[in-house]
Parts: C-alpha cells; structure tokens; sequence
C-alpha cells in the first residue's frame, strides 16, 4: 500500500534555480488559488441575491394570482385583505404555485451552497500549498502540483454537471 502511495504522490525534484524567483512563483501561485476561491465566492453572493429577486418576484407572483378577478372584485392597485390560511386559497393556479416555488428556492440554495464550498476549498488549499511549498523551497527542493488543480477541475466539473441534472430532472415534465 506504501508503495502505491508513493508512486501517486510527486518526486520531490533538487531546486537549482534561484530561490526568489522560486518564491515569488509560490505566492504568484497562491494568490491564483486566493483569487479562484474569492470569484467561487462572489458567484454565491451573487446566486444568493438572485435568489432574494426570485423570492420577492415569486411572492409578488403569488399574491397576484391569489387575488380574485372576478368583477366587482378589488384590482390589483387597491388593497385587499391578506391571506392567513394557504387552506383558504384554492384552484389550480395557487397549488401550480406552491409546487413551483421551493423548486426554485432549493435549487439556488444548492448551487449558493456549492459556490460556498468550492470557494473554502480553494482557499484552504492555497493556504496548504502555499505552505508546504515554502518549507520545500527553504530546504532547495521541489514538489510539482498535480493533484491539487486536477482534484479541483474534475471536481468542480462534476459538482456543476450534477447539479446541472439535478435541476433539469426536477423542471422536466412528468408524464
């Protein structure tokens, strides 16, 4: 099992090059990975914000559709009595609208809290890389990277095709 081990993990390789140049290359690097989890980031605030718009534009939907057009009844402009009960409003468009609407909700929380992982990941990892790399580089040797970007690329990939299923499956039509 060691040996196995040892096969996966890269050789460590005699750094003969200078030493600045080589750690100005550590924290270029580690500023990449700082700037990878800060855009991961950025992308769940901004799913996150799109989300509140998606909440306020659903209730606004809601209140809406619950509202009764028939004549003689209050328009949209006037001000009506709000709803206690979800038992008192009835027909097709009120229950169309409550199965709608956490579909919606739970897939941007889902995709918010993806981001927000993704985003710590890649952080941590730099702050990891970042490290073991200057310890290296303070004793003339050198570890290649290669596990770190290929776990974050296949991973990332596969979490946002996964995603991207889970929420084609729950908006398709079922027959």
């Amino acid at each position: 099992m060691a040996s196995a081990l040892r096969r996966l993990m890269p050789a460590r390789v005699a750094n003969t090059g200078s030493q600045q140049r080589d750690h100005h290359a550590n924290e270029r690097t580690f500023l990449s990975w700082t700037r990878a989890g800060l855009g991961f980031a950025a992308m769940a605030l901004a799913l996150d914000r799109l989300d509140a718009i998606d909440k306020l534009l659903t209730s606004k939907l809601g209140s809406a559709l619950m509202a009764p057009q028939q004549a003689g009844a209050p328009s949209l402009h006037e001000e009506k009595p709000a709803v206690k009960d979800a038992k008192q409003v009835s027909g097709p468009k009120h229950s169309q609208l409550q199965t709608m609407g956490p579909k919606m909700v739970s897939d941007a929380f889902s995709a918010t809290r993806l981001c927000q992982l993704l985003g710590v990941w890649c952080l941590g990892y730099g702050f990891f890389r970042y490290w073991s790399m200057r310890r290296y580089l303070m004793i003339g040797q050198f570890v290649p990277a290669f596990w770190g970007p290929v776990f974050m690329t296949v991973g990332s990939f596969g979490a946002f095709m996964t995603l991207g299923l889970h929420m084609e499956r729950r908006h398709a039509p079922h027959f």
